[in-house]
């Protein structure tokens, strides 16, 4: 007797096969989400932990009583791993390849924390606490500035779980979303333009010309938010982000005047 195929796979059969099939692909992309979805938040653990860490290390050093040679010694190894770290240096660079570095980057404000790191280190002068006290600010002035760009440079590509909206509801969606944000982030950015006009009139007294660089480059990140944000109404998160920021560096730069 010859088997009939066609008769096993009774149209019941053939479903309960389909159903199974597309259930073990559920199953199966349900599990790759969550193994992303983990390993998304261990490194946003990881970054957390990394500048509570720093964070710790930077006020220790504020609070210590070592010897100023050994503070200065700590500073060093604190400050040149960050430096490495947030703009991809290699790790055996000594401070005159950081100098160099720097100054093809443009960036001379680090270069200047680096050349005096070079001088004092290097000097065989003693070692004043005072001046460690003023290297320990001046580098906390550059991790604030820096860590939150570095962040967003090293971030790994966050998982995205593409849901589809109808055309209508992306844009009732978005609308939504600023008008829940807008009247609070515009206050604190009106709020940020009196305290920098009230910044930059110190330091026109005050400063010094790195404090005047500071503050164009505070200017020139918040136009380019604030476009954004008028481009794209989503952007209206990272422009409170740079709100925010700023007003970290505008505290930080009255604290040194």
């Amino acid at each position: 007797m010859t088997l009939d195929i066609l008769s096993i796979l009774s149209p019941p059969i053939l479903i309960l096969i389909a159903s199974f099939i597309v259930l073990m692909i559920i199953v199966v992309t349900l599990i790759v989400i969550n193994r992303r979805l983990k390993r998304a938040v261990k490194i946003g653990e990881t970054n957390l932990e990394k500048e509570a860490k720093t964070r710790q290390e930077i006020n220790l050093l504020r609070n210590s009583n070592d010897f100023p040679e050994k503070i200065l010694n700590d500073l060093s190894n604190i400050a040149r791993n960050f430096l490495y770290d947030a703009f991809k240096l290699k790790k055996n660079a000594d401070y005159y390849e950081l100098m160099q570095a720097f100054k093809d980057k443009k960036r001379m404000e680090i270069y200047s924390f680096c050349k005096k790191m070079t001088d004092i280190l290097y000097s065989g002068e003693k070692v004043r606490k005072e001046t460690v006290n003023s290297l320990i600010e001046e580098f906390n002035f550059i991790y604030e500035e820096e860590y939150p760009k570095m962040l967003m440079q090293n971030k790994i590509k966050e998982v995205k779980i593409k849901t589809e909206y109808h055309d209508n509801e992306a844009e009732r969606y978005a609308h939504e979303l600023s008008k829940v944000n807008e009247t609070r982030v515009m206050e604190e950015y009106q709020n940020l333009q009196r305290k920098f006009e009230s910044v930059y009139e110190h330091v026109k007294k005050l400063g010094t010309k790195e404090d005047l660089d500071r503050l164009e480059k505070i200017r020139k990140s918040l136009i380019i938010s604030t476009n954004e944000y008028h481009k794209d109404k989503f952007k209206i998160i990272e422009l409170a982000r740079e709100i925010e920021r700023s007003s970290k560096v505008l505290d930080l730069i009255m604290n040194r005047i």
